[in-house]
């Protein structure tokens, strides 16, 4: 019985301090981490429609996640952190997580948003504010060709598009060159 209770008959004081430091540290590690939790949802439109590609980031940080194809999206938070959901075209929602370890998202249209959006390689920018330039090319003008594939119909239809023949060879692929790159 004397073993059990030896750990506690620390004859110095700076040893007890130090023993009970180390457990008070182990202890609050351990609080802290079971904070953390694991948050599932899915994302819709006010129609009940998924939202592929929707964001859903924790306000005020930098850890987001995506939804996928099917609108669903899981994330990991502390407790009482607010999960701010967005999506191109769509007001912003923002939600308080609680007690709660799944947490969906109806989104609402915002029309004013929409008005002159152009949807570029690397992200969104209104029409004003566009410094590029940006070309249509519709699905009618492309099979008016008699061509063999997609490259050689896009060849000579938008500015700053070069396509050429990467070797010479018959049935060889194209290079597409966009604006040097």
């Amino acid at each position: 019985m004397k073993n059990y209770f030896k750990l506690f008959l620390i004859k110095s004081k700076s040893s007890r301090i130090i023993f009970f430091m180390i457990l008070f540290g182990a202890l609050c590690s351990f609080s802290t981490y079971a904070q953390v939790k694991t948050i599932t949802g899915t994302i819709t439109d006010e129609i009940g429609t998924p939202l592929p590609g929707a964001n859903v980031i924790e306000t005020g940080t930098l850890n987001g996640t995506t939804a996928d194809f099917d609108g669903k999206y899981t994330i990991q938070v502390e407790d009482g952190a607010s999960l701010s959901c967005s999506y191109i075209g769509y007001k912003t929602v923002v939600m308080v997580v609680t007690n709660q370890t799944k947490v969906d998202f109806q989104l609402n249209p915002d029309l004013q948003q929409l008005d002159d959006v152009v949807v570029i390689g690397y992200g969104s920018v209104q029409k004003k504010d566009l410094t590029g330039s940006v070309a249509i090319l519709k699905m009618d003008k492309l099979t008016e060709a008699p061509v063999a594939n997609f490259d050689e119909a896009l060849a000579g239809r938008v500015a700053g598009v070069q396509v050429s023949a990467g070797n010479g060879e018959p049935g060889s692929g194209l290079d597409i060159v966009i604006r040097g790159g």
